[in-house]
């Protein structure tokens, strides 16, 4: 019956393909021979199994990891926001340092947390309550900080613990792309 008619259903009967799932990375001419430095482009996590750099970056922003310093040979994966299971078929990530840097909110804190949980070599680099206190001028009111009461994720050390604990209180968050590069340059190095 019509009813019982499914999305599946008609994706099948009108051969209607998936979308791939990709990931944008920079620095990915390890994957594709000949793309030159810091071109982003989308590649699905099957073809960067092979590989295995000396470590990798996470960036929440896109402007902000396309615009950071990092060598040649490390791939920065960009714009992932929750999407971070998208990084699951990599596994040499499980055996390489990881350097993520999101926004300085609780969400940014929650996606470290997941990356953290998946990836044991995961250290966060400009995401600490010092950083907040240095450019709190930049920092805005978060819509959500009210709305929502999220526990602190245990994944979380010390500082990153101090961070949250200063983003509840005031009530804002720090968007990355608000810290000066210069001083994000200085903190990845």
């Amino acid at each position: 019956s019509e009813a019982d008619y499914t999305f599946d259903d008609f994706k099948r009967d009108w051969a209607i393909q998936e979308v791939p799932h990709t990931v944008r990375v920079r620095n990915a001419e390890y994957f594709i021979a000949g793309l030159a430095p810091h071109l982003m482009v989308e590649l699905p996590a099957a073809a960067m199994r092979s590989w295995q750099p000396r470590a990798a970056v996470i960036i929440e922003n896109i402007q902000t990891g396309l615009s950071i310093d990092v060598p040649e040979d490390i791939p920065v994966f960009l714009g992932l926001g929750y999407g971070l299971d998208m990084l699951n078929g990599i596994g040499w990530l499980e055996q390489v340092p990881i350097f993520y840097f999101g926004d300085l909110d609780r969400d940014g804190l929650r996606m470290l947390a997941i990356v953290k949980k998946r990836f044991p070599r995961v250290e966060s680099f400009a995401m600490q309550s010092d950083v907040f206190d240095r450019y709190r001028h930049l920092a805005v009111a978060d819509p959500n900080a009210r709305k929502r009461i999220m526990p602190c994720p245990a994944e979380l050390n010390d500082d990153e613990v101090r961070l949250w604990e200063a983003l509840e209180k005031t009530g804002s968050r720090l968007e990355q792309e608000r810290i000066p590069l210069v001083f994000v340059n200085e903190a990845f190095t």
